[in-house]
Protein backbone atom coordinates (compact mmCIF):
# COMPACT_ATOMS: atom_id res chain seq x y z
CA UNK A 1 0.00 0.00 0.00
CA UNK A 2 1.48 3.36 -1.03
CA UNK A 3 1.33 6.63 0.91
CA UNK A 4 -1.64 7.95 -1.07
CA UNK A 5 -3.66 4.81 -0.35
CA UNK A 6 -2.72 5.00 3.33
CA UNK A 7 -3.76 8.65 3.51
CA UNK A 8 -7.06 7.79 1.82
CA UNK A 9 -7.73 5.07 4.40
CA UNK A 10 -6.86 7.39 7.31
CA UNK A 11 -9.05 10.19 5.94
CA UNK A 12 -11.95 7.81 5.32
CA UNK A 13 -11.78 6.69 8.96
CA UNK A 14 -11.64 10.29 10.22
CA UNK A 15 -14.62 11.27 8.06
CA UNK A 16 -16.72 8.42 9.44
CA UNK A 17 -16.12 9.12 13.13
CA UNK A 18 -17.52 12.00 15.18
CA UNK A 19 -15.84 12.19 18.58
CA UNK A 20 -12.24 12.99 19.45
CA UNK A 21 -10.32 13.45 22.63
CA UNK A 22 -7.77 16.21 22.87
CA UNK A 23 -5.19 17.00 25.51
CA UNK A 24 -3.76 20.44 26.09
CA UNK A 25 -0.96 21.52 28.42
CA UNK A 26 0.49 24.85 29.52
CA UNK A 27 2.27 26.27 32.55
CA UNK A 28 2.39 22.93 34.36
CA UNK A 29 -1.33 22.25 33.84
CA UNK A 30 -2.75 19.51 31.61
CA UNK A 31 -6.35 18.71 30.70
CA UNK A 32 -8.23 16.47 28.30
CA UNK A 33 -11.64 16.87 26.71
CA UNK A 34 -13.96 15.01 24.37
CA UNK A 35 -15.31 17.03 21.44
CA UNK A 36 -17.43 16.42 18.38
CA UNK A 37 -15.47 17.33 15.27
CA UNK A 38 -15.78 17.97 11.56
CA UNK A 39 -12.84 16.78 9.46
CA UNK A 40 -11.88 18.80 6.39
CA UNK A 41 -9.68 16.50 4.32
CA UNK A 42 -8.38 19.07 1.81
CA UNK A 43 -7.01 21.11 4.74
CA UNK A 44 -6.07 18.13 6.97
CA UNK A 45 -7.84 20.05 9.72
CA UNK A 46 -10.46 19.14 12.30
CA UNK A 47 -12.92 21.74 13.56
CA UNK A 48 -14.41 21.70 17.05
CA UNK A 49 -16.63 24.01 19.09
CA UNK A 50 -15.53 24.95 22.58
CA UNK A 51 -16.12 27.91 24.83
CA UNK A 52 -12.94 29.81 25.66
CA UNK A 53 -13.75 29.54 29.37
CA UNK A 54 -13.32 25.75 29.38
CA UNK A 55 -10.16 24.43 30.94
CA UNK A 56 -8.80 22.84 27.76
CA UNK A 57 -9.54 25.96 25.68
CA UNK A 58 -7.78 28.26 28.13
CA UNK A 59 -4.74 25.98 27.91
CA UNK A 60 -4.88 25.96 24.08
CA UNK A 61 -4.84 29.76 24.08
CA UNK A 62 -1.57 29.65 26.05
CA UNK A 63 0.04 26.70 24.22
CA UNK A 64 -1.69 25.65 20.98
CA UNK A 65 0.15 22.35 20.51
CA UNK A 66 -2.32 19.56 21.35
CA UNK A 67 -2.54 15.81 20.98
CA UNK A 68 -5.40 13.38 21.11
CA UNK A 69 -7.11 10.26 19.91
CA UNK A 70 -10.03 9.09 17.81
CA UNK A 71 -11.33 5.60 18.47
CA UNK A 72 -13.57 3.74 16.07
CA UNK A 73 -17.18 3.64 17.19
CA UNK A 74 -17.47 0.00 16.08
CA UNK A 75 -15.48 -1.46 18.96
CA UNK A 76 -14.62 -5.06 18.28
CA UNK A 77 -11.27 -6.62 19.10
CA UNK A 78 -11.03 -8.20 15.65
CA UNK A 79 -11.90 -4.94 13.83
CA UNK A 80 -10.45 -2.32 16.20
CA UNK A 81 -9.45 1.01 14.60
CA UNK A 82 -8.14 4.22 16.07
CA UNK A 83 -5.60 6.96 15.74
CA UNK A 84 -3.39 9.29 17.70
CA UNK A 85 -2.75 12.78 16.43
CA UNK A 86 -0.73 15.90 17.09
CA UNK A 87 -2.12 19.26 15.98
CA UNK A 88 -1.90 23.02 16.38
CA UNK A 89 -5.09 24.57 17.77
CA UNK A 90 -6.29 28.02 16.72
CA UNK A 91 -9.32 29.99 17.79
CA UNK A 92 -10.88 31.00 14.48
CA UNK A 93 -11.32 34.65 13.57
CA UNK A 94 -14.75 35.86 12.49
CA UNK A 95 -13.63 35.75 8.86
CA UNK A 96 -12.46 32.11 8.96
CA UNK A 97 -15.21 30.98 11.30
CA UNK A 98 -18.11 31.34 8.84
CA UNK A 99 -17.13 28.54 6.45
CA UNK A 100 -16.01 26.21 9.24
CA UNK A 101 -19.21 26.82 11.20
CA UNK A 102 -21.40 26.14 8.14
CA UNK A 103 -19.64 22.81 7.57
CA UNK A 104 -19.89 21.93 11.26
CA UNK A 105 -23.62 22.77 11.36
CA UNK A 106 -24.19 20.64 8.28
CA UNK A 107 -22.82 17.65 10.16
CA UNK A 108 -24.28 18.58 13.58
CA UNK A 109 -27.48 20.60 12.98
CA UNK A 110 -28.47 20.63 16.66
CA UNK A 111 -25.24 22.45 17.55
CA UNK A 112 -26.82 25.67 16.21
CA UNK A 113 -28.66 25.88 19.53
CA UNK A 114 -25.43 26.12 21.54
CA UNK A 115 -23.21 28.16 19.25
CA UNK A 116 -19.73 28.24 20.78
CA UNK A 117 -16.45 29.59 19.39
CA UNK A 118 -14.93 27.49 16.61
CA UNK A 119 -11.40 26.10 16.78
CA UNK A 120 -9.25 24.56 14.09
CA UNK A 121 -6.94 21.65 14.86
CA UNK A 122 -4.39 21.69 12.04
CA UNK A 123 -2.94 18.19 11.91
CA UNK A 124 0.82 17.74 12.13
CA UNK A 125 1.11 13.99 12.65
CA UNK A 126 -1.21 10.97 12.64
CA UNK A 127 -0.59 7.38 13.69
CA UNK A 128 -3.46 5.16 12.53
CA UNK A 129 -3.82 1.63 13.90
CA UNK A 130 -6.19 -1.11 12.93
CA UNK A 131 -6.65 -4.74 13.77
CA UNK A 132 -8.07 -6.95 11.08
CA UNK A 133 -8.76 -10.43 12.29
CA UNK A 134 -6.14 -10.03 15.00
CA UNK A 135 -3.40 -8.64 12.70
CA UNK A 136 -2.26 -5.20 13.86
CA UNK A 137 -1.27 -2.67 11.21
CA UNK A 138 -0.01 0.89 11.73
CA UNK A 139 0.17 3.75 9.26
CA UNK A 140 1.71 7.18 9.75
CA UNK A 141 1.16 10.56 8.16
CA UNK A 142 3.24 13.72 8.72
CA UNK A 143 2.46 17.22 7.54
CA UNK A 144 5.07 18.34 5.03
CA UNK A 145 5.10 21.88 6.47
CA UNK A 146 4.46 22.58 10.14
CA UNK A 147 1.62 25.10 10.64
CA UNK A 148 2.66 28.54 11.83
CA UNK A 149 1.77 29.36 15.41
CA UNK A 150 -0.61 32.29 15.52
CA UNK A 151 0.18 34.98 18.06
Amino acid sequence: MNNEEQLHEICHFMSQERLLTLSAAAEGQVWSASCFYHFQQDEMTMYVMSDITTRHASLMLKAPEVSGTITGSDISLIQLKGLQYQAVASLLSTEDEGIARARYYQRYPLSRVIARPMWSLKLIEIKFMQNRLGVKRCMRWHCSTRPEREL
